[in-house]
């Protein structure tokens, strides 16, 4: 298990934006982290996000998983898998 500290950092950096997918181009993005598991150095975290997309004006859901390795309560490596397939079909993009 990942110490309180490191888990504590992980959410941060998590509320900071470290993705970059769609979140330029919906403002009002909301996220929830609906799990979250640890083991020794690494958090991996099930995201979900819903937004309208600025251009499009459409509203999109979409699920995240990101991994993370850990190193002194600091993020060394991540590693994001957003479901752009979902992401972009709601938006219209995919058939």
């Amino acid at each position: 298990m990942t110490s309180s500290r490191g888990r504590l950092g992980f959410l941060s950096a998590r509320r900071m934006g470290l993705h970059d997918l769609p979140t330029g181009k919906s403002p009002e993005l909301k996220g929830d982290e609906t799990m979250a598991l640890t083991d020794t150095d690494k958090v991996a975290c099930l995201m979900e996000y819903r937004g309208t997309h600025a251009t499009f004006k459409r509203e999109a859901v979409w699920r995240e998983i990101w991994i993370v390795r850990l190193s002194e309560g600091k993020i060394v490596e991540s590693w994001p898998l957003p479901d752009v397939d979902a992401y972009m079909r709601q938006l219209g993009c995919l058939a």
